[in-house]
């Protein structure tokens, strides 16, 4: 297949792709993942395939809103395929360094892969007019006048973000729509975060330690994960420093039986195993069985030799806890409740256009029931971390209120100064510590 071809043929897989997940309200990954193995996509078109499907993601309104102002024919609200190859043509022009006589040929030639060979002088006209027109729409206020068009976010969102943290509102919507760094959690009980920096600068990766997990590196530049030095050997795992965060602050400690609750797939699991690996008994469960394979096979890779030491467990956290679990009590708890994961849309853009207000609520029941649930089983003096990957209050502080409210045996330890049972747990908003958004809040039964 020659090159223009599988040049338009790439364009063409980015529109079924956007397609697909507003339609079908699908995961931006799996669809990606879907698409590159039905079109078979040649392995150098995949990054740009990457870039051009997140980008539109990210940007979703702003250019349904650049779309707009260039054509004369009203727009339909719905997803449609050839809505998506314009969006695929206007992304390219407006944000990569795709030449654009190379960006218009190869959409609209793509129209043809899509059924839609009458429409290409309509996609034409519309990218031609971006040529000429584009600078002026640019630096109109059609762009900048609302955060909805201006950040590409829906208003529901815009709204929760700005009721929960009025003066961080631009910050946390500013920082969601940039690329999200690669960071790497090193296996010390392997090799030192010192040694394995070496490693890297072997094949030319800059990287920078943190100070918030001993064996957290941020890559300057992404790389395949088969290409890291000993990724088989289990040398290194990839995990934001955010989520590395969370098993530093429950400590392990060596004899501990630990639940790990809602583990999939298995990055927390194994940063307990490597921080404690003389613990007692590490019980990881969750309630999707394909996803738990991914368990078995990190520990698999990381720490073999402590796979007799962790039991995978397939289970409705909701459920009582005695019906599932081979421990009776536990030393300490690890709560990564299911939640909306808005705190990592810089990793999945897909998740502005898929949350609904009535999820939002579904979950924040789910989590309070899981809450309640586990908390059964943990020993008095006992500690359970919860966490969530969202910055909702909703999700976060308010369920820890009601709980500490509702459970006179719960006492709040302080993760700051500021702390307390009218403002508990930690936030880390999108881009602090160049990390994921999450939630920490750390609870002791008394």
């Amino acid at each position: 297949m020659n090159n223009v071809t599988q040049s338009t043929k790439l364009r063409a897989v980015c529109a079924e792709v956007i397609f697909k997940v507003l339609q079908d309200k699908a995961s931006l990954n799996d669809v990606q993942q879907s698409m590159i193995k039905k079109a078979n996509l040649a392995p150098g078109n995949i990054g740009l395939f990457k870039e051009i499907t997140f980008g539109v993601m990210r940007n979703l309104t702003l250019l349904e809103t650049i779309l707009k102002a260039l054509s004369d024919k009203k727009q339909s609200s719905a997803p449609s395929l050839l809505k998506s190859l314009l969006l695929v043509g206007i992304y390219q022009l407006h944000f990569t360094s795709v030449k654009p006589h190379a960006a218009i040929f190869e959409t609209v030639e793509a129209a043809n892969l899509l059924k839609r060979s009458k429409d290409k002088n309509f996609i034409n006209a519309i990218l031609r007019a971006y040529q000429r027109e584009g600078s002026n729409i640019i630096n109109s206020d059609l762009l900048t006048k609302s955060y909805e068009v201006l950040y590409s976010f829906p208003q529901f969102l815009i709204g929760t973000f700005k009721k929960d943290y009025p003066k961080n509102l631009k910050e946390i919507l500013s920082a969601s729509n940039l690329q999200a760094p690669m960071w790497l959690r090193v296996n010390n009980l392997k090799i030192s975060t010192t040694d394995y920096q070496t490693l890297l600068q072997q094949i030319g990766i800059k990287s920078q330690t943190s100070p918030l997990c001993p064996g957290a590196l941020e890559l300057e530049d992404a790389i395949d994960a088969q290409k890291l030095p000993g990724f088989n050997e289990g040398l290194v795992y990839i995990q934001d420093i955010s989520a590395q965060y969370a098993s530093v602050l429950l400590n392990p400690e060596n004899n501990d039986t630990i639940l790990d609750c809602c583990a999939a797939p298995g990055g927390k699991t194994t940063h307990l195993l490597e921080l404690a690996p003389n613990i007692a008994t590490l019980v990881a469960m969750d309630s999707q069985e394909h996803r738990l394979e991914k368990v078995t096979e990190n520990i698999v890779r990381l720490n073999p030799n402590l796979s007799s030491i962790c039991k995978v467990i397939c289970a409705d956290a909701t459920r009582d806890v005695a019906s599932w679990s081979p421990v009776k009590e536990y030393d300490k708890i690890l709560l990564d409740a299911p939640c909306s994961a808005l705190g990592v849309i810089r990793r999945h853009p897909d998740i502005k256009w898929l949350r609904t207000s009535e999820q939002l609520e579904n979950i924040v029941k789910i989590q309070y029931e899981i809450l309640t649930n586990v908390w059964s089983a943990l020993k008095v003096g006992g500690i359970l971390l919860y966490t969530t990957c969202s910055i909702t209050k909703q999700e976060n502080s308010e369920q820890i209120i009601r709980f500490l409210k509702e459970h006179k045996d719960a006492k709040l330890i302080p993760l700051h100064k500021e702390d307390c049972a009218d403002n508990p747990g930690l936030y880390n908003l999108p881009g602090n510590h160049n990390g994921d958004g999450f939630y920490y809040a750390k609870l002791q039964k008394i």
